[in-house]
């Protein structure tokens, strides 16, 4: 039989090092406690005196350190949430996007302090021009003439205003040379608004706007539309179920609140995960060759990490029977 993995190259390590020899216990059981009347778990076989040491990723709980040696200290390693692959969503409000509200606001009130701030300053040459050709009173016919003449003069303002916020151009008359000011200005602060804008619609556009089922294992518990899908029995398990206290306790709670979240394989798992509600813990170790295999198996990427991860209490261990005499041994190497 052919052993591979981190778990086989320490032992080897460990056995040329303190020159001790091993033999390997072949049995159908993957799991420390006991699951059925078939499957009586591996501690069962150190307490028989078959076995002398039980090798792996296996998490350190007070019920297992209670009735075992845990050589601590085998590896460190985080929580990871696989969830299902984030499905890219339609981009038609990207043009809305690189700015809030309140700059969109702000943009259309500006523009018309400018648009009103220019017709100002030449407003007195209009009444000017139309004063030098025909003289009137405020009872004659020609000052509704004027009136007009001026408001439409607003609207032409107001839509070369817009027209230079578009990139188009514009056309004013610069009567005074507070006109030249107050033109230029919005022309320059256009067109630091027209590069800002572009440059952050660009990175809308062309990157990813796919939303992820929960950015880390906290979300995961928080949102009751999300469910937790672990392997059962495994250290993971344990720990959630066994808390009592903080957000371990949160997510064993959320974990007996629906009986298929607790999986007999990982198989199992990751059908709930790619169901599109499920959210898989796990192992950072664990996480990342689950999503390997998968891509293996079906040439197409469903699954993935989420993007924060949770730290994990202590570390992961190996097991003796309790007071074993080869635990210092062990725990020397």
């Amino acid at each position: 039989m052919k052993m591979q993995g981190v778990a086989v190259n320490t032992l080897i390590t460990l056995s040329r090092r303190f020159n001790f020899t091993y033999s390997i216990l072949q049995v159908n059981d993957v799991r420390l406690e006991k699951q059925s009347n078939t499957l009586l778990g591996l501690h069962h076989y150190m307490k028989q005196g078959k076995c002398d040491l039980v090798i792996g990723s296996i998490a350190m709980t007070l019920g297992r350190c209670a009735v075992l040696d845990c050589v601590e200290g085998y590896a460190y390693t985080s929580i990871a949430t696989v969830i299902p692959m984030p499905e890219e969503l339609h981009n038609a409000d990207a043009a809305l996007q690189p700015f809030q509200l309140p700059v969109w606001i702000a943009l259309v009130v500006i523009m018309h302090i400018t648009a009103a701030a220019i017709y100002y300053f030449s407003r007195p040459l209009n009444f000017k021009k139309q004063s030098d050709k025909s003289p009137t009173t405020a009872s004659s016919p020609e000052k509704e003439v004027v009136c007009s003449q001026i408001n439409s003069k607003i609207s032409e303002v107001f839509f070369h205003v817009f027209c230079v916020l578009m990139n188009q151009g514009g056309s004013f008359q610069t009567i005074r040379p507070a006109l030249y000011f107050i033109v230029g200005s919005w022309c320059l602060g256009a067109m630091v608004l027209i590069c800002v804008y572009n440059s952050i619609l660009t990175s809308y556009i062309l990157g990813s706007n796919a939303k992820p089922l929960a950015d880390s294992a906290i979300d995961a518990i928080e949102n009751s539309k999300v469910n937790i899908a672990v392997n059962k029995g495994n250290g993971v398990d344990l720990v959630l179920s066994a808390a009592e206290v903080g957000f371990y306790k949160q997510v064993g709670d959320k974990l007996r609140s629906n009986p298929i979240s607790r999986c007999d394989t990982t198989v199992e798992c990751m059908n709930h995960v790619k169901s599109g509600s499920y959210a898989y813990l796990h192992t950072m170790y664990t996480a990342m060759n689950v999503i390997d295999e998968d891509f293996k198996a079906t040439g197409v990427c469903h699954l993935a990490l989420a993007r924060t991860f949770d730290p994990m209490p202590g570390s992961l261990a190996w097991t003796l029977p309790k007071n074993s005499p080869y635990t210092r041994l062990f725990n020397m190497g």
